[in-house]
């Protein structure tokens, strides 16, 4: 009799499944230009969750607390991920010279005016591992890091990851950087995300980047502005047949130019692709141990009190171990007359370790008024 039920569910698996989140793809329109800007640094306010792959990526120093970019990014397909991309710099606690260890360091999704902390749409990841470059040795060039989420990141209006190139060439057209960076050389972090757009320079002179290194990083800004301090590891994006590609990766800025106009950007080109192969075989790796260690289902990791010959029972029952039930749940209930409740029970269908299911009974779903 439970056939329909099965069938119900299956049948908006595949709706979910033929309406996956693409990347690249906001739900709001970015606001490219803006013309009547009072700018600062060259940038103007984002359209609120039109960036919707845009991190804030929280950082605990020795010396205090800092900030830098990062975007979500996503591997599978699906409509979360839990992988975001950041500078490799932004990893080492430039007082000690360390690589951070992950509980010092979490991200911020969804978020835009970062101060104000009511912020409903946002939500703070722990991270897990932090991988950076094998090749990095804090300096310009190879200066990208993986972090792997303790949770993934649900995609909605407001969280969605950016796409990434699959060419070694960066458009030859405007695109854009954003974040929540330093707004004057002498000022202070912007409290809401800010963008502007910016050319990519290409290569006049051997003395801006040396030959060798160009397959790695490129160079972009202009007069009118550019990323500065707390803007690394943001994304440097490029709109492609209507879709936000990210390119490079906020690094540093050039010795000798002013704040906030060339930068120097690391290029997620194929080439680096291939280079970083061992972070994604870590990754899934870590996939497949996830999987073999599957949690079954009716098997508590807690000893369930199944009688207690000494206990003060009202109407037959005794208190049962705390979390030794964990397919409890309590099902929360606003009828018209006011709040109530039922029980439930945590079922799964699919393999895995997680659900979206639960089972209750169908007279509390109606409202007995």
């Amino acid at each position: 009799m439970m056939r329909f039920v099965f069938l119900v569910y299956f049948i908006n698996s595949l709706k979910l499944a033929s309406t996956e989140i693409k990347c690249g793809m906001p739900a709001y329109p970015v606001r490219e230009s803006d013309y009547n800007s009072n700018r600062i640094i060259g940038g103007w306010e984002a359209r609120p969750h039109s960036l919707p792959w845009q991190l804030y990526v929280l950082l605990r120093y020795k010396t205090g607390l800092t900030a830098c970019g990062g975007t979500i990014i996503q591997l599978n397909p699906g409509n979360s991920t839990n992988l975001a991309l950041t500078a490799a710099h932004c990893m080492v606690d430039q007082s000690t010279l360390k690589k951070l260890k992950p509980e010092n360091a979490s991200v911020i999704a969804g978020a835009h005016n970062i101060a104000d902390l009511t912020e409903r749409t946002r939500e703070q990841y722990d991270v897990k591992s932090i991988i950076i470059h094998q090749n990095f040795k804090n300096g310009q060039v190879h200066d990208i890091a993986l972090l792997i989420l303790q949770s993934p990141i649900l995609y909605s209006t407001k969280t969605r990851p950016i796409c990434l190139p699959d060419g070694d060439e960066i458009p030859e057209q405007k695109c854009w950087i954003a974040g929540w960076g330093y707004t004057r050389a002498t000022g202070g972090s912007s409290h809401v995300l800010l963008m502007i757009s910016t050319p990519m320079v290409f290569y006049s002179g051997p003395t801006l980047i040396a030959e060798n290194f160009k397959k790695y990083i490129f160079l972009a800004g202009s007069k009118d502005g550019g990323a500065y301090q707390g803007d690394s590891g943001g994304p440097f994006f490029c709109k492609i047949n209507n879709v936000y590609v990210q390119y490079g990766i906020v690094a540093h800025r050039p010795i000798g130019f002013p704040p906030g106009s060339l930068s120097t950007y690391v290029r997620l080109s194929t080439h680096l692709w291939k280079m970083m192969r061992f972070v994604f075989l870590v990754y899934f790796i870590n996939s497949l141990k996830l999987a073999s260690t599957e949690i079954k289902c009716g098997m508590p990791a807690y000893p369930v009190r199944e009688s207690d010959y000494n206990s003060n029972r009202i109407i037959g029952g005794w208190e049962a171990r705390p979390h030794s039930l964990p397919w409890q749940l309590y099902v929360l209930l606003e009828y018209e007359a006011g709040i109530a409740a039922c029980g439930g029970t945590i079922i799964q269908l699919n393999p895995g370790n997680s659900t979206n299911l639960a089972l209750t009974s169908a007279h509390c779903m109606v409202d007995q008024r």
